[in-house]
């Protein structure tokens, strides 16, 4: 049996990896600016809308907390694919545009 020839991460091996440390500079940058705005918005949230703070911050927090478990969770994200994603693309094709 001949041997397997080398996959592309054994030859990229040597590699720099510039790229990837600026994405996760930047990946972590982007959410804390995005997580730290909301202590900004917060107040004029409140105002605009009649909303407790608190309720305002708990909508966010959930927000996340389904936008985890929509993203990372592996059973939700293969469900959603096998299932949901036919129907959402049909919807969003009904939705009438601006």
């Amino acid at each position: 049996m001949p041997a397997r020839a080398p996959s592309r991460a054994l030859a990229a091996e040597g590699a720099p990896r510039g790229g990837l440390a600026a994405l996760c500079i930047t990946q972590t940058t982007a959410w804390g600016i995005l997580y730290y705005a909301l202590i900004a918005a917060v107040g004029p949230i409140s105002q605009d809308t009649g909303w407790d703070p608190a309720l305002v911050t708990g909508a966010f927090s959930a927000g996340l907390l389904v936008s985890t478990a929509a993203g990372i969770a592996p059973v939700t994200a293969t469900a959603v694919a096998a299932w949901f994603g036919t129907y959402t693309a049909m919807a969003w094709a009904w939705l009438p545009r601006r």
